[in-house]
């Protein structure tokens, strides 16, 4: 249940997160560059210019939350049990084992939600407002940040659980 529960908070958050990224992106766009979208452009035949956009904004932001959720549950699930055994007190003690565990749980989880999120604005921006936006826009970058972040984290949260076995 635990790891089910971990993995779903994940994955509302994290999509939550990406979901509204992606709408204050869209707003953002320039009309030249929404002007290009066929989704945008069909909206148009019912709804004034501020009207539509503001409807391609929610659909991408909707589209985006449900990859990035998807993607933060699957990845995230693993390190959150990892987490629970920590509060519970099963650490092994070995400060540097457990730095090390934290590390490699957290950098690599860490590494694939923040590429996939980036991932996931791209497509829906993509596929709703901006045709010509690349997949990968600002994937790696988000990837290697992320994965430095998680790392990070996680070796701290490792040795908590060091300190917390003892």
């Amino acid at each position: 249940i635990g790891f089910v529960a971990g993995a779903a908070t994940e994955g509302i958050i994290g999509g939550g997160q990406q979901g509204a990224q992606t709408e204050q992106e869209i707003m953002a766009l320039p009309e030249e560059k929404l002007q290009q979208s066929q989704f945008y452009q069909g909206l148009l035949t019912t709804m004034t210019p501020a009207e539509a956009r503001k409807q391609v904004a929610s659909d991408a932001g909707t589209q985006a939350m449900l990859v990035a959720g998807a993607i933060d549950g699957v990845t995230g699930g693993a390190f959150d049990s990892y987490l629970a055994k920590i509060l519970t007190g099963s650490g092994s003690g070995k400060l540097l084992r457990e730095i090390g565990k934290g590390l490699v749980r957290e950098g690599p989880t860490e590494t694939v939600q923040s590429g996939g999120e980036q991932f996931a604005t791209n497509l829906a921006v993509r596929s709703q407002a901006d045709p010509t936006r690349p997949l990968m826009q600002g994937v790696a970058n988000q990837a290697v940040a992320g994965g430095i972040a998680g790392a990070a984290m996680g070796a701290g949260t490792g040795g908590m659980a060091s300190m917390g076995a003892r």
